[in-house]
């Protein structure tokens, strides 16, 4: 099938794709290796962590030297499951592919904390 891209830089996908992904509005969208890759993502409301969690990712989040184990284990507290490697193998690809340096994320964490 074909699909063109408007001068706004959008395509619509055929309806006998789409309709296999029924009630699905986000996709991620990635280029792998000259392919434009869609996947479904399902969006929902963020849960609060319990206040023992919060608690034990603030202090995780207090350390200095945070590495990249320790950001996949805070978000996996945060989630309330047990991290996945392949999934945060992902996220830390996508994360250099923006240009978003250790750097840049302890000086998003040290904003985030002064509120």
């Amino acid at each position: 099938m074909l699909a063109k891209l408007t001068s706004k830089n959008q395509i619509t996908i055929p309806k006998s794709v789409i309709s296999a992904f029924e009630g699905t509005e986000y996709f991620d969208v990635a280029e792998d290796d000259g392919r434009i890759v869609l996947a479904p993502v399902s969006v929902g409301p963020a849960e609060a962590p319990s206040t023992d969690r919060a608690e034990s990712i603030s202090e995780r989040l207090a350390k200095p030297g945070l590495t990249r184990q320790d950001l996949v284990d805070i978000v996996a507290l945060a989630r309330e499951r047990r991290p996945d490697p392949a999934e945060a193998d992902a996220v830390w690809e996508k994360i250099e592919r923006l240009g978003i340096t250790e750097q840049d994320i302890a000086d998003a964490v040290e904003w985030a904390r002064r509120g």
